[in-house]
């Protein structure tokens, strides 16, 4: 799946626009596993990448949405498969879903988990919504127009039930050209491990994100909401890249909160040029350890940012000098934190 992220072009990079200074539970119908249809990829295993939880978006994405270029998929057509992780408080999951030659006309993610005999798990869904900067990608809807996409999941809490075997996602209802195919339901063969049991089951599910091939697709733990974000910029810089970036994230609870899974950020700077304003949209990802970190009550963890260029609109071009430079940054689920420089 990894090999085919060419075909689909970078939909979440930095970019660069010019702007004029004047301007302003009872079972579904056709219920399917999913297996390999002989002109998809070989299956393998699902990227690092996509087990992290997706940057806000502070600048959209400008432009019209793709054609409809391929016929809708419908569950034969499509090659499912899905993996958990640990994570500090449950498991993580991803749904990789490759389409022959036809898009995927899905609009919600994985919504049910099912044992061995499929039958539906007691697991509530929390379709709580990050009200502060929410996980997002720039245009999910290309990925899921090729017809290769990824979508996440949380599973959080504790389970001490069923092994779960399946992940469910249903299909937008007369997406596709059948007329049987209204709640048609991928059923995507999971492997991976549930959330520990700890005697008793209160375990929820948690929707992810879409995404290309990837991209990360999961949300933010709702703990991640009583952290606080300050941006420390240098006080001057060069004009063409913006280094010595230093993020703070500060626990305002008095529980300790764990920095897992690892989160993408985006790092946006705005800058005054010869013919307007710059705005450059970045993302990366925060500098994680292998074992997670946990800031504990009332106390703060820096994280150095690598060097990000800004203003690549042309040869020679640049800050003008003295001008103020604007840096915004953000992770899902906390305030966006904001910083300036002078260009010098």
């Amino acid at each position: 799946m990894v090999a085919l992220v060419a075909a689909l072009g970078s939909v979440s990079g930095c970019s660069s626009v010019a702007r004029d200074p004047g301007q302003g539970t009872t079972a579904g119908p056709s219920l399917v596993v999913s297996s390999p249809v002989s002109s998809s990829p070989p299956a393998s295993a699902i990227p690092d990448s996509a087990f992290r939880v997706a940057a806000p978006i502070l600048d959209a994405a400008a432009g019209p949405g793709p054609a409809p270029f391929q016929m809708p998929c419908v569950p034969s057509t499509v090659t499912a498969t899905a993996q958990t992780r640990p994570v500090a408080s449950g498991v993580a999951g991803v749904v990789e879903l490759v389409g022959a030659h036809c898009s995927l006309h899905v609009s919600v993610g994985p919504t049910e988990l099912l044992d061995s005999a499929g039958n539906k798990l007691a697991i509530p869904v929390d379709t709580t919504a990050t009200a502060v900067n929410p996980a997002a990608n720039q245009r999910p809807d290309v990925p899921l127009g090729a017809g290769i996409a990824g979508w996440g999941f949380s599973w959080r809490g504790s389970w001490c039930g069923p092994v779960a075997t399946a992940v469910v996602i249903a299909f937008d209802a007369g997406a596709s050209r059948s007329a049987s195919s209204d709640g048609e339901r991928i059923v995507a063969p999971l492997t991976g491990p549930a959330p520990p049991c700890q005697g008793h089951s209160d375990a929820v599910l948690l929707p992810g994100v879409p995404g290309g091939p990837t991209d990360p697709v999961l949300t933010p733990p709702p703990q991640w909401a009583g952290l606080q974000a300050t941006l420390t910029l240098p006080s001057t810089t060069d004009g063409h890249t913006l280094s010595g970036v230093v993020v703070q994230l500060r626990n305002t609870t008095a529980a300790p909160i764990t920095m897992s899974p690892c989160p993408d950020y985006t790092l946006d700077i705005d800058s005054t040029v010869a013919n307007g304003t710059a705005m450059d949209e970045g993302r990366g990802v925060l500098p994680c350890t292998p074992t997670a970190q946990v800031i504990p009550a009332h106390a703060a963890i820096n994280y150095h940012l690598d060097a990000r260029p800004y203003d690549q609109g042309g040869p020679g071009n640049g800050a003008n000098q003295g001008s103020i430079l604007t840096a915004r940054f953000a992770i899902a689920g906390i305030p966006t934190a904001l910083a300036t420089a002078r260009v010098n």
